[in-house]
C-alpha cells in the first residue's frame, strides 16, 4: 500500500515549482506519482508524492520490533552512525555552497539500506533552505519534528550528545559535529558484533565514507549537469512586457491531435522555457519519456523570438518532423502546427 507525503508550496513561484519537482525525482527515484493540487478559495497549494510502504524508512525501522528488541548499545550505535552519515553529507553539500532545509530531514522521509552489518546508503529529502516548502503538522507520522528531535526522544541516554550535535549543524560547524560523534563512539566503544547494525569500527572511523557513487555526490553531479545541454542566453536590458506581443505565444506538445477529444488524453506539456529538453533523464529533461527507445537527452526545442526550433541531440533512434527524419545536431524551424516523433513516440506541436 502506498502513502502520500504532502508538501505545501503556496509561496513558490513557477520556476521554483519546476526545481522542486526535479529535486523530488532525484531524491526518490522510485516516485513517479507527483500531483499538484490548488484551491484558490482556501488558498491551498501543495504537491503530493507517493512513498511506497515497502520502502525501508528510518521511521519504520526505529518503530519496528526488530529494532526495539535490539541491544541498547547497538540502538545507540545506529542512531549515532546515522547522524554521522548525515553530517558527512551536509559537509559535502556545504563545500558546494548548497544549504538544505534541516527541518525536512525527518525519519519518515529518510530511506536506508543495509549491507549485512553496516548502513550502506541513506536517501533523504535534500531541498535548498531558500525553497519555501513545508509539511503540514497534521500529516506527519510523528510529533517530534526533525531527525534530531526524534532520536533524542527515543534514546534519552544520549540526548545531550544528539542535541549538541544538532546545534553544531545549525551553526554549519560540520567538522566539530563529526568529531563530537566520533569521540563519543570511541569513548563508549559501541562496536559489538551484530547481524543488524555495526556501521563503525573500534576507532570511530566510518565504514560508509562517501564515494564518487554516493547519493549526495550523485545529487551534486545532477545539479551541476542540469544546465549541461542548455545554451547560454546573452543578458539583455529589461523592457516592459507587451501582452499583445507574439513573443509570448504559448507552445505545447500533446500526444493527441490538437482540437480533438484525444488531446486531453496522454501526455501534454507546455513549453515555458527557452530551452526545452526531451528525453529519459528526469533530472535534466523538461519532458520525460521513460522508455528505452528514447535517448537520455533525445531532442531540444528552443525558442528564439517568436519562433521555435527543433534539434535532435544525437539520439540513437532519431527524431522526425512531419515524417521527415532530422539530421543529428542540426536545427530546424518548427511550423505553428506539426507532427513530431521522438523514436517511436508521436507528439503534436502547436502554438496558440
Amino acid at each position: 500500500m502506498e502513502r502520500y507525503i504532502r508538501l505545501d508550496i503556496k509561496k513558490l513561484e513557477q520556476m521554483q515549482e519546476s526545481e522542486l519537482l526535479h529535486l523530488l525525482q532525484l531524491n526518490f527515484d522510485f516516485c513517479f506519482d507527483f500531483v499538484k493540487i490548488s484551491d484558490s478559495k482556501k488558498q491551498l497549494h501543495y504537491i503530493l508524492f507517493n512513498m511506497p510502504s515497502d520502502k525501508n524508512t528510518v521511521f519504520n525501522w526505529c518503530e519496528s520490533e526488530n529494532f526495539k528488541t535490539t541491544d541498547s548499545d547497538l540502538q545507540k550505535s545506529f542512531c549515532l552512525s546515522l547522524l554521522k552519515i548525515i553530517t558527512d553529507n551536509l559537509a559535502v553539500l556545504n563545500e558546494h555552497l548548497l544549504k538544505p532545509n534541516i527541518h525536512l530531514i525527518r525519519p519518515e522521509l529518510m530511506l536506508f539500506s543495509r549491507n549485512r552489518t553496516q548502513i550502506r546508503q541513506i536517501k533523504w529529502l535534500v531541498l535548498p533552505s531558500d525553497l519555501p516548502v513545508g509539511i503540514p503538522a497534521s500529516l506527519i507520522r510523528q510529533e517530534s519534528g526533525n531527525l534530531w528531535n526524534y532520536l533524542s526522544d527515543r534514546k534519552t541516554e544520549i540526548k545531550n550528545i544528539i542535541m549538541n550535535h544538532y546545534q553544531l549543524i545549525l551553526d554549519y560547524r560540520y567538522k566539530q559535529a563529526g568529531n563530537l560523534l566520533d569521540n563519543h563512539i570511541e569513548r563508549e566503544s559501541l562496536t559489538k558484533s551484530s547481524s543488524d547494525v555495526e556501521p563503525y569500527s573500534r576507532n570511530g572511523s566510518s565504514k560508509t565514507k562517501l564515494s564518487k557513487d554516493s547519493f549526495i555526490q550523485k545529487f551534486i553531479k545532477h545539479l551541476k549537469n542540469r544546465n549541461r545541454y542548455k545554451k547560454t542566453i546573452p543578458s539583455e536590458k529589461t523592457v516592459p512586457i507587451n501582452p499583445q506581443d507574439d513573443l509570448f505565444r504559448l507552445a505545447m506538445l500533446s500526444e493527441g491531435p490538437p482540437g480533438t477529444l484525444a488531446e486531453s488524453e496522454g501526455i501534454r506539456a507546455f513549453i515555458l522555457v527557452d530551452e526545452f529538453l526531451i528525453g529519459r533523464d528526469k533530472m535534466i529533461c523538461d519532458l520525460i519519456l521513460a522508455h528505452s527507445t528514447i535517448g537520455r537527452v533525445h531532442a531540444r526545442i528552443s525558442r528564439h523570438g517568436s519562433h521555435y526550433f527543433l534539434e535532435d541531440l544525437g539520439s540513437a533512434n532519431g527524431t522526425t518532423l512531419n515524417e521527415k527524419k532530422l539530421h543529428k545536431h542540426q536545427t530546424y524551424l518548427l511550423p505553428d502546427q506539426c507532427r513530431l516523433k521522438f523514436a517511436d513516440r508521436t507528439f503534436y506541436f502547436y502554438v496558440e
